[in-house]
């Protein structure tokens, strides 16, 4: 043991040391098999939410979702974190049972399939799990779910309630028909509860929006459309649209067949075939762009190369003298290509842009129009009427919304409320359906009797159901509209716009929230800058 004390095995020894620790610093659980679910206290129940270690933001909403819904109705509310904020919970106790909700967090280490492991393995299981920020992430959790499922009885098994998983198709890296062996649902089936709105769902709800205004609603086709190949989310999207213009098509070709079909229904009519033409002659073939990669404002080769054959088949003569008075432009990607492929169209032709609606879906969100719009939405270099879709409604006064220029506004207080009104929704269904639930299969039976009525979830059977037998939420359920005016003056682009919010109500009529927003895009100093 001598060479302990030399020189050459100090140097060694310390090396050691060092590597150990350096194992025990990044690898805290290396020879413990990893992060373990914590247990249930006996008498209680949990939620799980299953979302990336980044999520901190949507977790504060979360919480800030819970205090509302539990000073709503009466329950208490006890945050806890531990030391090193690795599983952040907050427990609601009311009549029943306390619920834990606890914050799993995503790594590249510990994945779905990890997780849904080690909480399906523990006893108890939780009642639901809630993830799906993404489409991705859903696929993922409801697939690992399904496989670790499988050993608990049936009863026993998780629900999965899915936030912002917005695609109709499980199989977002191809087009293909929906069909409902193909949905999202269908991974994890009968178990699986969507809280939000579907991308056919949302492109339904802008399109009628859009008939239902003489000054936005197009007098004759063609709809032009846009969608980047490489982004799963605006195939899915562009699906939605193509159906819902086609339906579209269907109901006025209906209309001039008089008597003879009449009698029979529209979804038979689109099942038979029968009053189809060919849809090219209103839906032409859209622009396919191959990737949505691209900096900020420029936009890449593909995105250019498209505005150029757009502009240069509607110079055309033919197209030219049958344009529409408001051309109908569907663009379903992200809120960064969809900046750069309107920006490329104002730049070449400013006096076509300022006739076009542009439609699209809720990659686009009210703080991009509004809170941040001098920078992702700027309406001199956008001069379009921009149309979109949101979950909730994004401008409550309940949930804290104030518009700039009211008593204490702030960058926080003119942010949208439509995820933080979403979130109650996820929590009031949970808290309505499981005051005695002991088992997922009992809360399963409590979400069937939750409904929508007057912008709140409720047990009151006047209400509308929230969810569809397939665990999709309803239509007439809280979609909002979310209508961007660029103003003019002498036929110049003004830093001024106006911002409509509109919501559907049960009977399918659009109702305007409030007033319009008049909002300005001039660079002024904040006051608490000046000197």
């Amino acid at each position: 043991m001598k060479w302990l004390i030399r020189p050459a095995g100090l140097i060694v020894l310390s090396l050691l040391l060092v590597a150990l620790a350096a194992l025990i610093v990044l690898y805290p659980d290396l020879g413990l098999g990893g992060p373990r679910a914590a247990r249930v206290p006996s008498g209680s129940r949990e939620i799980v939410w299953l979302m990336p270690a980044t999520s901190g933001v949507s977790w504060e909403r979360l919480v800030q979702a819970m205090k509302r819904s539990a000073q709503g109705q009466q329950l208490q509310i006890q945050e806890t974190r531990d030391a090193a904020d690795l599983l952040p919970e907050v427990i609601l106790r009311g009549a029943g049972e306390p619920i834990y909700f606890r914050w799993y967090k995503l790594t590249s280490d510990w994945t779905a399939d990890y997780w849904c492991q080690q909480l399906l393995r523990r006893e108890p299981p939780p009642l639901a799990i809630i993830s799906g920020s993404t489409t991705n992430m859903a696929r993922q959790v409801a697939t690992a779910l399904h496989e670790q499922a499988q050993a608990l009885e049936p009863d026993r098994r998780p629900l999965l309630l899915l936030t912002t998983a917005t695609a109709d198709s499980r199989d977002t890296h191809e087009e293909s028909e929906t069909t409902p062996e193909a949905t999202l649902e269908s991974l994890y089936p009968g178990r699986t509860y969507r809280l939000c709105f579907t991308n056919r769902q949302m492109a339904r709800a802008v399109t009628r929006f859009l008939w239902s205004r003489p000054d936005l609603k197009p007098d004759r086709g063609p709809v032009l459309t846009a969608q980047w190949i490489d982004d799963g989310y605006s195939r899915d999207l562009f699906l939605g649209y193509q159906k819902e213009l086609e339906r579209r098509k269907v109901e006025s070709e209906w209309q001039l067949l008089g008597a003879i079909f009449r009698p029979m229904p529209l979804d038979a009519m689109l099942w038979c075939g029968l009053p189809l033409a060919p849809v090219s002659s209103d839906l032409p073939i859209p622009l396919r762009i191959e990737t949505s990669v691209g900096t900020f404002n420029a936009p890449n080769t593909f995105e250019a190369r498209s505005v150029r054959y757009l502009l240069e088949e509607l110079r055309r003569p033919d197209v030219a003298q049958n344009m529409p008075r408001r051309p109908l432009l569907v663009v379903t990607g992200q809120i960064g290509p969809t900046r750069r492929f309107v920006r490329e169209l104002a730049r070449w032709d400013p006096n076509l842009a300022r006739r076009f609606v542009v439609a699209s879906g809720d990659a686009i969100s009210f703080d991009h129009v509004y809170r941040d719009r001098r920078i992702t939405w700027p309406v001199q270099d956008l001069p379009v009427v921009l149309v979109f879709f949101s979950h909730r409604n994004p401008v409550d006064p309940r949930a804290g919304f104030l518009a700039e220029g009211q008593p204490l506004a702030s960058p926080t207080t003119a942010s949208s409320t439509a995820t933080l009104r979403l979130y109650e929704d996820i929590i009031d269904a949970l808290v309505f359906a499981a005051p005695e639930a002991e088992t997922a299969e009992q809360l399963r039976q409590g979400l069937s009797q939750v409904r929508f009525l007057r912008g709140r979830l409720t047990l009151d059977a006047a209400g509308s159901p929230l969810f569809g037998a397939d665990g999709r939420r309803n239509s007439s359920t809280g979609e909002h509209v979310v209508c961007v005016r660029p103003m003019f003056i002498e036929g110049q682009a003004v830093p001024e716009a106006l911002i409509e919010i509109w919501r559907q109500d049960p009977t399918g009529r659009w109702v305007q929230v409030g007033d319009a927003l008049t909002v300005s895009y001039h660079d002024q100093e904040r006051a608490d800058d000046r000197p």
